[in-house]
């Protein structure tokens, strides 16, 4: 990895750009990780200390686990910048754990980052965090991360998956989306993020969960929808 953090602070500034650190146990590079990229983060291992990203991106690192960064111990605090184009088997943009808090607020953004062992990877690995992982909206969120616990009953209808600074909203159902279930997004709950269904309004209701709002028209009439939680 480019970057041991064990203690004390690192700032990632605007216009800082790590790419291309691949973690592997020989000379050999390919696009395939199967059996070269053994080792863990392929930028940044986090086993202490707090890192703060304020703008930049980290893109096409790789490693069997922690693509871009791995947060073992420690605190990463995101206002700003880009986590994409990562590629690892566990946590391609970020893989946490259980003594880890990741702090999100601005126009962050961990998108973009897949499982598998090559550049046609789909499946979304953006953010991966053991249970016990500190997952925090602790400032005004604009942007964009995909989340998922390795349990799975953490990754399910109604699971609360972090929390959200009190009075904060979310700007859209993208903002915090389950790349376990991609139906499943974060909606607010006081001051906790709980996992919902992306909501469905050509009908009355979406699996009781909301419905339309008064005086907003009528369905396939091309007007936009307001809708209330009703539970």
């Amino acid at each position: 990895y480019l970057l041991y953090l064990g203690g004390g602070t690192v700032n990632i500034e605007e216009g800082c750009v790590i790419r291309d650190n691949k973690r592997y146990p020989s000379d050999k590079d390919s696009s395939d990780i199967s059996g070269k990229y053994s080792v863990v983060c392929g930028a940044i291992l986090i086993d202490g200390g707090t890192l703060n990203m304020k703008g930049g991106i980290i893109t096409g690192c790789r490693a069997v686990e922690g693509g871009a960064i791995r947060v073992a111990k420690g605190t990463f605090n995101m206002t700003g910048g880009e986590i994409t184009g990562n590629l690892s088997w566990s946590g391609s943009g970020i893989r946490a754990y259980a003594d880890a808090v990741l702090n999100i607020s601005g126009d962050s953004k961990v998108y973009g980052n897949f499982e598998g062992t090559t550049n046609a990877a789909t499946t979304p690995d953006n953010i991966r965090a053991n249970t016990g992982t500190s997952l925090n909206i602790d400032g005004e969120f604009t942007g964009k991360i995909g989340f998922k616990f390795n349990t799975a009953a953490n990754n399910v209808l109604n699971a609360k998956i972090g929390t959200i600074a009190d009075g904060l909203t979310l700007e859209s159902v993208d903002s915090v989306v389950c790349d376990k279930d991609t139906t499943l997004f974060a909606y607010v709950s006081g001051t906790d993020l709980i996992l919902t269904k992306k909501l469905t309004l050509t009908a009355e209701t979406d699996k009781g969960m909301y419905k339309k709002s008064a005086d907003k028209g009528t369905e396939n009439d091309g007007k936009v929808y307001g809708v209330v939680r009703v539970n």
